[in-house]
């Protein structure tokens, strides 16, 4: 079809037409939406959480269809991990290669050291000092403690520290820790040497595995402060190295703590007394082995991922986040590890939207004003001047904008005005809703809980990614939102599109959201600017906004219910002459936003 009868089809414009715009007509699809969470974090991370826990809470909220994992490359490829700690001293400083975030060139440090921890009303004395009698290097630890009388025990002791969790382990890795212990006293009913490695948390509470020497175990699982602890016996000679091998990761699957969906969060090693007694026991030599990493660890964790879904009714996904430098999540169809030995200094932000986008995927800038919670007031207006940088540097080209956030560091407001000031500045990135969800307690059914619905042909790696890339998305609240965001033209869909309006043309944009609960309002923004404010008077909302061609750069939605945001959905762009909205890599759109653009004949 020649360009001129094309465009006349476009405007509706043909013999004396409305002067409004109408996309051309799309072939019937068994697409939908998929309500799908973005950025999610289970016992491959630093956090609580367990695989298994968020997925039951992703099937109890009852609308995620898709779970699309997203665990640090670095921490998967334990890149900078430590695996050894040889009790020559109590702390040192470790330079390890870090490139800095964009507004911080800092070298990163290792806090490598011990933590001593001491406790209990019983403990009379204690002591923690280095010794010369080693099996490795030049000295071992020497812990000594006395109690006074009564049942109540007292400890010395500490735990393994770093900065960045770099001591955790994903269970899944089979995880074995090995020690050299030298009790210089008789241990027995009264005084015990415990090592106590904390894994996370399930719905019966936070397991822990306690290896002690000295006190025989009680036979059951026992519940201490909201965690369930199992004893696990060893044995070590008086006076003599014994070198103690604990299986941490065949343990917690043999007593029933979960087995490998579990991180080995801490850490802790005490010597404990009670009932008068005193006690002095060497540490040296503690070494952590795992039987898989990197891609084999990755491969596993596809595994898991696939047979919880299928008990679940969810898909799940395994993508990764691209966290050693800026953090950018990377959903690819065939996920891989990047390259460390290659990239010790992680990737800039560039290179890692490079290196997704060699591999057919898309990605997403993450919490664009940083990783943390609520910050000081007098430190916003610092952390705001962060969103400066994503627009100077369009988004490093990336595909995605975690936009949903009700309250990262910075509110809502803030997010979508970094969104709207790179989609003025011709930006096309779609906005997406994300949780960040590192504990099954937190990212569900409030806080920052944004779950991003994708329009794809099925819920495969594939299509999902390629309705990313098009844009046919809008995010909000899962717990209080269950329906449909749609803006159309003439009745076809054109979120995320882009439409060529020539100046002084108008354009009727439709919206379309079901259904809705009580006492919601609907915000229509052009250009970055509310143009128009109204309450939804029934169960829905079907409204229309007149745009103008020359004037108009872009249209979105959004729906408030009360100060929270409920549902937002993703811009039209309108191209004029002197505005070309392009991806924020610069390439020119995909056929798929294309699919309603033509240039005057």
């Amino acid at each position: 079809m020649p360009a001129a009868s094309l465009l006349c089809l476009l405007l509706a414009d043909c013999g004396g037409g409305n002067n409004e715009l109408s996309p051309p007509p799309v072939e019937p699809s068994e697409a939908r939406y998929w309500g799908t969470q973005l950025h999610l974090h289970g016992s491959f991370s630093e956090g609580q959480g367990t695989m298994e826990e968020q997925t039951r809470a992703a099937a109890d909220l009852g609308d995620v269809d898709v779970l699309w994992w997203t665990d640090h490359d670095w921490r998967v490829a334990r890149h900078t991990f430590l695996s050894h700690f040889d009790f020559e001293s109590f702390k040192r400083k470790v330079e390890i290669p870090y490139r800095g975030m964009p507004w911080s060139k800092r070298p990163r440090y290792l806090r490598v050291g011990w933590k001593t921890t001491r406790g209990g009303a019983a403990l009379v004395s204690e002591d923690q000092r280095l010794s010369d009698t080693a099996v490795e290097g030049k000295h071992s630890l020497r812990l000594a403690a006395t109690a006074g009388p009564g049942e109540e025990w007292g400890w010395t002791g500490g735990r393994l520290d770093t900065n960045g969790g770099r001591w955790s382990r994903p269970l899944a890795a089979g995880v074995t820790l090995e020690i050299e212990v030298r009790p210089e006293t008789q241990l027995g009913d009264d005084a015990r040497l415990v090592v106590r490695t904390q894994l996370s948390r399930r719905a019966a509470g936070v397991g822990e595995l306690r290896y002690t020497v000295g006190e025989t175990c009680p036979p059951h699982e026992e519940q201490e402060d909201g965690r369930r602890v199992v004893c696990v016996a060893l044995a070590a000679e008086t006076g003599r190295w014994t070198r103690l091998r604990l299986p941490v990761s065949e343990d917690a699957a043999r007593l029933g703590l979960g087995g490998a969906d579990n991180s080995l969060r801490r850490i802790e090693i005490r010597l404990e007394t009670r009932r008068g007694a005193s006690a002095a026991v060497l540490l040296d030599d503690l070494e952590l082995h795992e039987e898989l990493d990197g891609p084999a660890l990755l491969m596993r964790e596809e595994q898991m991922a696939a047979e919880l879904g299928a008990a679940h009714g969810v898909v799940e996904h395994v993508g990764l986040e691209l966290s050693y430098a800026l953090h950018m999540n990377a959903f690819l169809p065939k996920i891989e590890l990047p390259d460390f030995a290659r990239f010790p200094h992680g990737m800039a932000p560039r290179e890692a939207v490079r290196w997704a986008h060699e591999r057919g995927g898309v990605v997403a800038y993450n919490h664009i004003f940083g990783a943390g919670d609520d910050p000081e007031d007098d430190v916003k207006e610092e952390l705001s001047g962060r969103g400066d940088l994503p627009v100077e540097e369009r988004a490093f080209g990336a595909d995605l904008l975690e936009v949903g956030y009700p309250q990262r560091v910075l509110p809502l407001a803030e997010h979508l005005a970094v969104w709207d000031r790179l989609s003025a500045a011709g930006v096309v990135i779609t906005g997406i809703g994300s949780s960040d969800s590192h504990d099954p307690r937190e990212g569900w059914t409030d806080g920052n809980n944004y779950l991003t619905w994708i329009h794809a042909a099925s819920s495969g790696s594939r299509d999902l990614i390629e309705g990313l890339r098009c844009g046919r998305v809008f995010f909000g609240d899962p717990a209080r939102f269950s329906g449909i965001a749609e803006l159309s033209i003439g009745g076809r869909p054109v979120q995320g599109q882009i439409l060529e309006l020539t100046p002084g043309r108008e354009a009727t944009v439709e919206a379309r959201v079901q259904p809705l609960p009580p006492d919601c309002r609907i915000r229509w923004i052009s250009g970055g600017q509310v143009v128009r404010e109204e309450p939804v008077l029934g169960e829905g909302y079907d409204g229309q906004l007149v745009v103008t061609g020359g004037e108009t750069r872009f249209v979105r939605l959004e729906v408030w219910q009360g100060e929270r945001g409920l549902v937002f959905t993703n811009p039209l762009y309108l191209a004029s002459p002197g505005f070309t909205p392009a991806m924020a890599d610069g390439d020119e759109p995909p056929v798929c936003r294309r699919a309603a653009l033509e240039t005057s004949p």
